[in-house]
This record gives C-alpha cells, structure tokens and sequence, in this order.
C-alpha cells in the first residue's frame, strides 16, 4: 500500500509519535508505528520517541530538573525499544527538550498519555479507544486536536479541546495471512475466543475445549481461524473480529452490559459480517461479503486518511507562519 503513495516534494510538519515497542499482538501499539511508516512513505517526516510513563511529570513544570527527568526516561526507554525492521520507523534524533521550541513539530499522542509530556506547541491526540477505558486518570491540555481511530469512539467534551471530523484509521487488512483454506480442507469444528479488553465480564459461551487467542502471535491466530466454526469475541473492538470473518468463520461479538448495537457501532455498514450477540448471526452471515468489500475499500482510503491529517497540520502550521509575519509587518520601523 505504502509503495503506491504520491511522495511530497516539500512538506512544512515533522511528526513525533509517542509510542511503545513494536508488539505485533497489541494493535494499538501497531497502528502508532504504522502512522510513522505511513507518513514517512507518504514524503512527510516522522519520528518515533519511546513512550515512558508521564503521569507524575507536572503537566505545568517546565524546570531544568523536569526536562532531566524526562530524558533519563527516554534514554532507558530506547534500550529496550523495537521497530519493526521492514517499517520506516526513525526514532527522534534530536534533543526532546528543542520540542518546546518548535512550531514545526507536531507530536501523536495516543490517549492513554497523560498531558503533555514532550512540551509540543502542537498537539494531536489520537484516540485509540474512549478516553478513560484503559486507564481511569486522564489530563488533556488546551489547545490539543484530538483525532478519533473510529467514528464509534466518543471525544470527551471539553470547551478547551478542538474535537476534528477527521477519522484516521491506519489499517492493512493481512490477506495474504487470513485468507479462507482452499476447498476439500478439513470441515470446520469448534469456537475459538478472545477477552482482551473485555476482562471482567462473564464468558457466556462454553469455554470447554473452546481455544483462546490472547497472547498468540498472528501466525497462530490465522491458523486457529482457518479451523474452527466460530469466533467469539469479548472484546467489543477488536480487528481480530473481522479478520475471522477474513478467515471464513463465523464471527460473534459479546455485547457490554446495557450497550445497545446503535451505540456499539453507529454506522450499520460497519457492523457487517460481524454478530452483536448470537442472536444476530444470520444477518452477519448474510452480509459477510459486504465486510470483505468494505475492509478493500479501508486499504485505499487509510492512504486518504494519512495525507488528510498530514495536510491538516500542514495547513495550520503555514497559517501560524502568515499570522506571525503580517503581525511583524505592522511593527513599526523607525522613529
């Protein structure tokens, strides 16, 4: 996907993403680096920084001894940081502490990083699941964008935060991985299931001789979806999902207590392929090649998407350039 972006010639932004290690079983980690990769092929300039733990870093201390602190942080972090060798993935070579003093930067938090850590005069938020979901203390600083990885999550409303329309999912669906066994394979038998961030909640299916995939690697999870009937899934937005139905299994997701299908997913072409509870398998039966169609049409939009953030940023930081020149140009000169 990436081979076929149109490269820009001059670009005005360079992007630091804050991000974990390379895991290829944690998509929220995958897709931080995938924006990296994205925006780098696309002819922008994007960095990586190691995320480290930023709650206790006053979100308004800006001492020398803060700074120091921050960059010890980063410094072990890198140690045991990973990338994924075929992706261009930098990582920031410069001082973190020159990100407060540039106009230019614009730094990808993800939304389980409390405030700003990184000082950046230009913030985006990218919001990988609800805000609060996986961890309870959020701190969103005035002036940050936030940009949502689905329209089903819901941006907190808060008169300081700039909420854009811009949906920014970076998916590549593994074809090549997931597709369907060849005919005369073995008949499917048996479920396969997955809790993820669905812990806590009871398991509603029998669990006896039933496989689960957390903590497998991809390898193991497309061969497990090539051989069992159904997929279930206590974890309400997860890719694996899709990828079962990819598989050619079915696909079931168990709903959240007092959650409706309308609030779960608002778009009903999105809940294609997919069932929200068993009830409701004959119509994902049903409109399984509508999920296959719409998962195609994903792979070239996320291209669309990526330049659209890019342009975004682009357009605000040139902006900020023309405002502070015609502001120089009313000083006056002279006695």
């Amino acid at each position: 996907m990436a081979e076929d972006f149109q490269k820009r010639e001059v670009t005005l932004a360079t992007f630091v993403i804050f991000s974990p290690r390379y895991n290829p079983k944690v998509g929220g980690w995958v897709v931080l680096h995938s924006l990296c990769h994205l925006l780098n092929e696309t002819g922008f300039t994007a960095y990586l920084v190691p995320l480290f733990k930023t709650a206790d870093i006053s979100p308004v201390d800006s001492t020398l001894s803060s700074f120091l602190n921050l960059h010890i942080r980063s410094f072990k972090s890198r140690r045991r940081f990973r990338r994924n060798p075929d992706w261009n993935t930098p990582i920031y070579p410069h001082s973190l502490r020159g990100i407060a003093k540039r106009d230019d930067v614009v730094v990808v938090y993800p939304e389980v990083v409390f405030g700003n850590p990184l000082r950046a005069r230009n913030v985006a938020r990218w919001l990988l699941h609800n805000p609060g979901f996986h961890n309870k203390h959020c701190y969103y600083v005035p002036g940050e964008v936030h940009f949502r990885y689905m329209d089903a999550y819901k941006p907190l409303p808060l008169p300081w935060i700039e909420a854009s329309d811009l949906i920014l999912t970076v998916l590549r669906t593994p074809w090549e991985q997931y597709k369907e066994p060849p005919v005369g394979s073995p008949p499917r038998e048996g479920t396969a299931y997955i809790v993820r961030k669905g812990a806590g909640k009871p398991l509603v299916h029998d669990v006896n001789g039933s496989i689960q995939i957390d903590g497998m690697s991809h390898a193991e999870i497309s061969d497990v979806f090539r051989r069992v009937k159904t997929f279930i899934s206590y974890d309400t937005y997860t890719f694996f999902s899709a990828l079962a139905v990819v598989a050619g299994a079915d696909s079931v997701v168990i709903p959240d207590a007092g959650v409706s299908v309308d609030e779960w997913m608002p778009d009903p072409e999105k809940r294609a392929g997919l069932a929200y509870g068993f009830d409701d398998l004959e119509r994902a039966r049903a409109s399984r090649d509508q999920l296959l169609a719409g998962l195609e049409a994903l792979d070239r939009q996320t291209e669309g998407m990526v330049k659209a953030f890019a342009d975004f940023w682009e357009t605000r930081i040139s902006g900020a350039h023309s405002n502070a020149s015609a502001e120089l140009s009313t000083i006056p000169v002279g006695p």
